[in-house]
């Protein structure tokens, strides 16, 4: 057992560091106002994309925005106790190909007498596709990005969701400029999501062993940038770890010492 949870725990130390950075609070874009929900659900979601225009062999980025009601939460990518993550299904033109979804950090939530985690309010999720050097398509021509996405949205009740979304965007050519700043959408929706997204070139440098005999996990982490003259953790911040598989229990209370 021991050497199973020391060999994952080699795994998530690199992810550690972004969670420390930002668990000071969770992450959260303006208050949306959910208007127009259909059929009385109530979530609104759509696909958006950072750039209006693809490059041959370049990756562009494509975002999936949830807005919930009052009360009610999506799921991080492991949800916890309970609950399902969401998740999107490709339908890309040849060629092209979709990277992993970058979750922003999750906050804990209620599902029944429950601790979760996932995300009130409104969640932003980015994901990475890259082109094809050569599309096989004119630079007049628009290409389409098709996801049939799944979630589940709780709060006194749940309601699961699926849909079929598409984005139309235009080819453009290797030397043609982009648009300028002011006519990409949702740019700091993608900054914020990429800017807390877990990396393996974290600033610190992290250690994880199991205190034998106990469900205690020391870790020890040295911030590499000494001269920034900030450990990067502010005074009265809380630590949340938050585990991307099951070694962590979302419903029992962590205690940071």
């Amino acid at each position: 057992m021991h050497n199973c949870l020391h060999q994952k725990l080699r795994l998530v130390t690199g992810f550690f560091a972004a969670i420390i950075a930002v668990c000071s609070g969770p992450w959260n874009s303006i208050h949306a106002d959910p208007g127009n929900l259909r059929d009385g659900a109530p979530i609104r979601t759509r696909l958006v994309s950072r750039d209006p225009y693809i490059q041959p062999g370049k990756t562009f980025w494509v975002g999936l925005v949830q807005e919930m009601k009052p009360g009610f939460h999506t799921y991080w990518r492991n949800p916890g106790t309970v609950g399902l993550a969401t998740s999107i299904t490709w339908d890309l033109p040849e060629g092209f190909s979709a990277g992993q979804i970058h979750w922003p950090v999750p906050m804990v939530t209620k599902m029944a007498a429950y601790d979760v985690w996932g995300y009130e309010d409104r969640a932003f999720l980015a994901i990475p596709i890259t082109a094809p050097a050569d599309p096989n398509h004119s630079e007049t021509d628009t290409i389409q990005i098709r996801a049939s996405v799944q979630w589940m949205c709780c709060g006194d009740q749940c309601f699961p969701g699926f849909e079929d979304m598409a984005l139309h965007l235009a080819v453009i050519g290797q030397n043609d400029s982009w648009p300028e700043p002011e006519s990409i959408g949702h740019e700091e929706d993608f900054r914020k999501t990429l800017a807390v997204s877990p990396r393996r070139d974290s600033p610190w440098a992290l250690t994880a062993t199991v205190d034998p005999g106990s469900e205690r996990v020391v870790i020890a982490g040295r911030w590499l940038h000494a001269q920034d003259g900030a450990s990067r953790i502010s005074e009265g911040s809380r630590l949340q770890f938050f585990g991307y598989d099951r070694i962590v229990s979302s419903a029992r209370g962590q205690k940071v010492s």
